[in-house]
Protein backbone atom coordinates (compact mmCIF):
# COMPACT_ATOMS: atom_id res chain seq x y z
CA UNK A 1 0.00 0.00 0.00
CA UNK A 2 1.40 3.27 -1.03
CA UNK A 3 0.04 6.52 1.07
CA UNK A 4 1.74 8.84 -1.40
CA UNK A 5 -1.21 7.32 -4.07
CA UNK A 6 -4.10 7.65 -1.87
CA UNK A 7 -3.17 11.10 -1.08
CA UNK A 8 -3.03 11.69 -5.20
CA UNK A 9 -6.45 10.25 -4.83
CA UNK A 10 -6.80 13.34 -2.25
CA UNK A 11 -5.54 16.17 -4.14
CA UNK A 12 -7.55 15.01 -7.00
CA UNK A 13 -10.63 15.72 -5.01
CA UNK A 14 -9.61 18.55 -3.35
CA UNK A 15 -8.93 20.30 -7.21
CA UNK A 16 -11.97 19.49 -8.36
CA UNK A 17 -14.07 20.52 -4.70
CA UNK A 18 -11.85 23.58 -3.74
CA UNK A 19 -13.61 25.47 -0.87
CA UNK A 20 -16.44 22.41 -0.96
CA UNK A 21 -14.38 20.07 0.44
CA UNK A 22 -14.42 20.76 3.95
CA UNK A 23 -12.67 17.15 5.44
CA UNK A 24 -11.67 13.52 3.57
CA UNK A 25 -10.68 10.36 5.02
CA UNK A 26 -9.66 7.01 3.35
CA UNK A 27 -10.12 4.10 5.53
CA UNK A 28 -9.89 0.67 5.82
CA UNK A 29 -13.51 -1.58 6.23
CA UNK A 30 -13.40 -3.53 9.63
CA UNK A 31 -10.77 -1.77 11.39
CA UNK A 32 -11.92 1.67 10.63
CA UNK A 33 -7.79 2.74 10.37
CA UNK A 34 -7.67 5.98 8.51
CA UNK A 35 -4.37 5.70 5.75
CA UNK A 36 -5.19 9.27 4.21
CA UNK A 37 -6.97 12.69 5.09
CA UNK A 38 -7.69 15.89 4.51
CA UNK A 39 -8.90 18.07 8.03
CA UNK A 40 -9.74 14.19 9.34
CA UNK A 41 -12.85 14.41 11.34
CA UNK A 42 -12.03 11.09 13.47
CA UNK A 43 -15.45 11.19 14.88
CA UNK A 44 -17.41 11.50 11.89
CA UNK A 45 -15.21 8.93 10.45
CA UNK A 46 -15.89 6.51 13.21
CA UNK A 47 -19.79 6.77 13.27
CA UNK A 48 -19.31 6.59 9.00
CA UNK A 49 -17.67 3.35 9.45
CA UNK A 50 -20.58 1.99 11.86
CA UNK A 51 -23.37 3.32 9.30
CA UNK A 52 -22.19 1.82 6.33
CA UNK A 53 -21.99 -1.50 8.50
CA UNK A 54 -25.94 -1.33 9.74
CA UNK A 55 -26.90 0.04 5.84
CA UNK A 56 -24.93 -2.45 4.45
CA UNK A 57 -26.39 -5.52 6.68
CA UNK A 58 -29.99 -4.28 6.72
CA UNK A 59 -30.35 -3.93 2.77
CA UNK A 60 -28.96 -7.71 3.11
CA UNK A 61 -31.64 -8.78 5.44
CA UNK A 62 -33.95 -7.16 3.74
CA UNK A 63 -33.16 -8.94 0.55
CA UNK A 64 -32.43 -5.56 -1.32
CA UNK A 65 -29.73 -5.32 -3.75
CA UNK A 66 -26.31 -3.97 -2.07
CA UNK A 67 -24.41 -0.59 -1.55
CA UNK A 68 -22.65 0.09 -4.37
CA UNK A 69 -19.96 2.85 -5.80
CA UNK A 70 -21.19 5.30 -2.97
CA UNK A 71 -24.07 6.58 -1.06
CA UNK A 72 -25.18 10.00 0.21
CA UNK A 73 -26.06 11.46 3.42
CA UNK A 74 -27.36 15.42 3.33
CA UNK A 75 -27.14 17.15 6.85
CA UNK A 76 -29.18 19.97 8.68
CA UNK A 77 -26.24 22.33 8.81
CA UNK A 78 -25.41 22.88 5.19
CA UNK A 79 -22.97 19.84 4.68
CA UNK A 80 -23.63 16.58 2.82
CA UNK A 81 -20.98 13.47 3.30
CA UNK A 82 -20.21 11.03 0.05
CA UNK A 83 -19.11 7.84 1.19
CA UNK A 84 -17.48 5.90 -1.47
CA UNK A 85 -17.15 2.33 -1.03
CA UNK A 86 -14.36 0.12 -2.71
CA UNK A 87 -13.10 -3.51 -1.76
CA UNK A 88 -12.03 -3.03 1.73
CA UNK A 89 -12.09 0.86 1.30
CA UNK A 90 -14.02 3.31 2.52
CA UNK A 91 -14.18 7.27 1.24
CA UNK A 92 -15.71 9.18 3.37
CA UNK A 93 -16.21 12.98 1.91
CA UNK A 94 -17.47 16.10 4.06
CA UNK A 95 -18.70 18.93 1.84
CA UNK A 96 -19.81 22.27 2.19
CA UNK A 97 -22.98 22.59 0.03
CA UNK A 98 -22.74 26.54 -0.16
CA UNK A 99 -19.88 26.29 -2.20
CA UNK A 100 -20.16 23.54 -4.64
CA UNK A 101 -22.89 22.39 -7.22
CA UNK A 102 -25.05 19.51 -6.61
CA UNK A 103 -24.28 18.36 -10.77
CA UNK A 104 -20.88 18.77 -10.60
CA UNK A 105 -20.34 16.16 -7.55
CA UNK A 106 -22.06 13.91 -8.15
CA UNK A 107 -21.21 13.64 -12.62
CA UNK A 108 -17.40 15.16 -11.94
CA UNK A 109 -15.86 15.08 -8.50
CA UNK A 110 -16.96 11.89 -7.06
CA UNK A 111 -16.31 10.06 -10.41
CA UNK A 112 -13.11 11.63 -10.82
CA UNK A 113 -12.12 10.30 -7.24
CA UNK A 114 -13.64 6.41 -7.63
CA UNK A 115 -11.71 6.49 -10.84
CA UNK A 116 -8.17 7.78 -8.79
CA UNK A 117 -8.89 5.50 -6.14
CA UNK A 118 -9.28 2.46 -8.05
CA UNK A 119 -6.38 3.33 -10.47
CA UNK A 120 -4.45 3.15 -6.45
CA UNK A 121 -6.30 0.05 -6.03
CA UNK A 122 -5.05 -1.98 -8.74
Amino acid sequence: MDIKEFNNAIETLKNNLGKGLSACDIRIVGTGQSIAGFNTDTKLTAVLEQVTGYISQMLKDAGLPELQDYYLMDFDDDSLTIVLIMDKYQWSVLINKKEINLGFLLNVAIPDAHKALMKVLK
